[in-house]
C-alpha cells in the first residue's frame, strides 16, 4: 500500500466532512459509515488510522473550534486599551456570541448523556482557559483596580463554572425565563467583585444561543 504523503489533508477532509454531517443531522444520528459514505476515495481503515472512533472525531473537532476561540482570547488578553474587568467581559462576550461557540453547541451531544464529553469540558476549562486567560486577566484587574478580590483563583473558577456549566444549554435544558434569572443572579454575585459580566446585549446573545439549540 502506498504511503499517504499528506496525512494532514486526509485528517482535515475527515474532520470537515464529519462536521458537516454533525451540523446537518446531529452527532447522535451520524455513524462512522455515514461519514465514510461522504468520503470519496477513503476506506474505513483510513478513517480508523487517524481516529479510533466517532467520539475521537468529535473531540478533534471540538479542540479545533476551541483553538480558534483561544486565538481571539489571546488578542483580548494582550489588548493594552482595556483594563482587566473590560477584558474579562470581552472574553465572556466573545465566548457566548462567536460562530465557533455556536458551532460547538450545534456539534455537541447532550453532555449529561455523554459524560466523557462533560469531563473533557472540565479538563479544557481547568487546564487551558482558567490558567491561561481568566486568572491572569483577573490578576491584571486587581492590579489596575477594576476587579476587587483577594481570591483570584476561586473567582476565576467560579466564573467558568457559571459560564460553562450552570448556563450551558448542553447541560441544563432551562427555559428562557430561567436563563434570564440565572444571568441576574450571576451579575448579583459578581457585583461584590466590581464585575457585571452580562449586559442586555450579552443576555440577548445567550438567549439566541439557547433558542438555536431547541
Amino acid at each position: 500500500m502506498a504511503r499517504n504523503k499528506h496525512p494532514e489533508k486526509t485528517i482535515e477532509f475527515i474532520l470537515e466532512t464529519s462536521k458537516k454531517l454533525f451540523l446537518t443531522v446531529g452527532y447522535e444520528n451520524t455513524t462512522i459509515q455515514d461519514i465514510l459514505n461522504h468520503l470519496e476515495g477513503l476506506s474505513k481503515g483510513a478513517i480508523y488510522h487517524h481516529f479510533k472512533s466517532k467520539e475521537a472525531i468529535f473531540e478533534a473537532l471540538s479542540m479545533k473550534e476551541a483553538q480558534k476561540n483561544s486565538e481571539i482570547f489571546l488578542k483580548i488578553k494582550n489588548d493594552k486599551n482595556m483594563n482587566g474587568a473590560q477584558k474579562l467581559k470581552e472574553i465572556i462576550k466573545f465566548n457566548i456570541s462567536s460562530e465557533n461557540t455556536k458551532n460547538i453547541i450545534k456539534l455537541c451531544p447532550n453532555f449529561l448523556e455523554n459524560p466523557k464529553f462533560l469531563s473533557d469540558q472540565f479538563k479544557q476549562m481547568n487546564e487551558i482557559i482558567v490558567p491561561n486567560f481568566i486568572y491572569p486577566i483577573i490578576e491584571e484587574g486587581i492590579k489596575d483596580g477594576s476587579i476587587t478580590t483577594d481570591k483570584p483563583h476561586e473567582l476565576s473558577e467560579s466564573i467558568m463554572l457559571f459560564i460553562n456549566i450552570w448556563i450551558n444549554p448542553l447541560i441544563y435544558n432551562d427555559s428562557i425565563e430561567k436563563i434570564s434569572n440565572k444571568l441576574e443572579m450571576i451579575n448579583g454575585f459578581l457585583q461584590k467583585y466590581n464585575l457585571v459580566l452580562f449586559d442586555e446585549q450579552m443576555k440577548t446573545d445567550l438567549l439566541k444561543l439557547k433558542k438555536s439549540n431547541l
